[in-house]
């Protein structure tokens, strides 16, 4: 009984850990300087592992992105980002796992884009950065928003297909 119960611990560690590694390879697959698909994994492991887990695979999978870009947008602006992602996992974890897919979806691409980036466009006006304000926003606002949306369709799309194949928990 006692290691039943162990392993019924560790599969959450086991499938975060495979979907941390997933973010690293997304991370890798940019689609402009640090917007990348490293978020898919993430809102996956939301989807799974509810929004605790995604939304550190989430935080994690930006600050992978930001490291091979060499954080582009200066440290504490990519800390910031990561936050921001790990929120927006979040939201969407919880949002699915009360059954509203559509709303989960549209809250996650709204939160990880447009909200995001006016966040994140505010900051980088406070800091004095070269890039900055409404500059940023209307450079990065296509890119990004399509980026978002490619992640968590995405999620959505490969987390109703393992679903329909009876890979939820207890049948890892």
């Amino acid at each position: 009984m006692r290691i039943r119960t162990v392993y019924k611990r560790s599969q959450p560690m086991a499938l975060s850990g495979l979907l941390i590694a997933l973010s690293y390879i997304g991370a890798l697959l940019k689609i402009q300087g640090t917007i990348a698909l490293d978020a898919l994994p993430a809102f996956l492991g939301a989807i799974f592992l509810g929004p605790i887990y995604g939304g550190v695979i989430g935080a994690l999978g930006h600050f992978f992105t930001a490291l091979f870009s060499g954080f582009p947008l200066s440290f504490p602006l990519h800390v910031l980002i990561s936050l921001l992602m790990m929120e927006a996992v979040q939201v969407f974890g919880v949002l699915y796992g009360k059954g509203h897919r559509v709303l989960a979806a549209a809250a996650g691409i709204l939160l990880n884009g447009p909200v995001s980036l006016l966040i994140l466009s505010l900051a980088s006006s406070f800091m004095g950065m070269p890039l900055q304000g409404k500059w940023m926003f209307l450079s990065l606002i296509t890119p990004l928003s399509a980026a978002s949306a490619v992640n968590i369709l995405g999620a959505v799309f490969l987390g109703n297909l393992l679903l329909k194949r009876n890979f939820k928990e207890g049948n890892l």
